[in-house]
């Protein structure tokens, strides 16, 4: 399973987004209460492993690089894909989060077998009594 934590860069408890859409902003999800944040200020969207963001309100949401970079403000109503190790705030400066991947195990399944392993050899091709067909491999 894979999923993604904002992480405060102020300090505070790691945020997990479920699956689906998320609208961010003035409450106890985030625990923001200043009033220069509206209640519905974006809308996160964690979708097929991947994060996005769209501003809702007049007032936008913003990204930045780093934290010394200045926050650049995104388009109300545009989505914006954010990726791990993103910052994002809800005010310039202020209410910044980082994106966090959390959950992804690149491993290959546990009874799959890449497919070189199974190469032709007299030990896995069967010969098929047609003219028309050619030797199939079995693996």
């Amino acid at each position: 399973m894979s999923g993604f934590d904002l992480v405060p860069v102020d300090g505070g408890d790691h945020v997990h987004l479920p699956p689906g859409k998320t609208v961010v902003g003035r409450g106890p999800f985030l625990g923001v209460s200043d009033k220069r944040v509206s209640r519905q200020h974006g809308l996160l969207e964690n979708l097929n492993g991947q994060l996005r963001l769209k501003p809702i309100h007049l007032n936008p949401c913003f990204v930045q690089s780093s934290l010394s970079d200045d926050p650049r403000p995104l388009q109300k109503d545009s989505w914006h894909l954010l990726h791990h190790g993103d910052l994002f705030s809800l005010l310039p400066g202020r209410f910044i989060y980082e994106v966090v991947a959390v959950g992804r195990e690149e491993r290959t399944p546990r009874y799959s077998l890449p497919q070189m392993l199974c190469s032709p050899s007299p030990s896995n091709v069967e010969e098929t009594n047609s003219p028309s067909s050619s030797p199939k491999q079995v693996c």
